[in-house]
């Protein structure tokens, strides 16, 4: 069974998560921030993130930052809707060079979430 950690500072998108991916055989794991989100990765061994990339407090790019330090990091799905100073495909195109395996962009679908998470846990 693969371990997912979530992160988003929307209640009612880490609810979707769950919703979409839970009876795929995945223990989902969330986090409403991206400190609580590098909490989890100190304490447990994640085998995949889907992280949004605008939050408050720290944000997708700071996480993609901090998981460069970090030796054994997890593959990253980013996902962004946009925000007040970049729309969200720029975001995204922004998260893939800094290495993330796949992109979402909000909204998105069960059918677009699950074939991602898929793609990039059989890399």
């Amino acid at each position: 069974m693969y371990r997912i950690l979530c992160i988003d500072d929307e209640a009612s998108i880490m609810k979707l998560y769950q919703d979409f991916l839970e009876n795929e055989d995945l223990e989902i794991v969330v986090a409403c921030s991206v400190r609580k989100g590098l909490e989890i990765l100190r304490q447990y061994s994640v085998d995949l993130v889907i992280t949004d990339m605008i939050m408050p407090e720290m944000d997708g790019i700071e996480l993609l930052r901090s998981l460069h330090h970090v030796a054994e990091s997890p593959p990253v799905i980013a996902v962004s809707g946009g925000g007040s100073y970049l729309n969200g495909r720029e975001l995204l195109l922004i998260a893939e060079v800094m290495g993330v395996r796949g992109t979402l962009h909000k909204p998105f679908t069960r059918s677009e979430l699950l074939s991602m998470v898929h793609r990039v846990l059989a890399e």
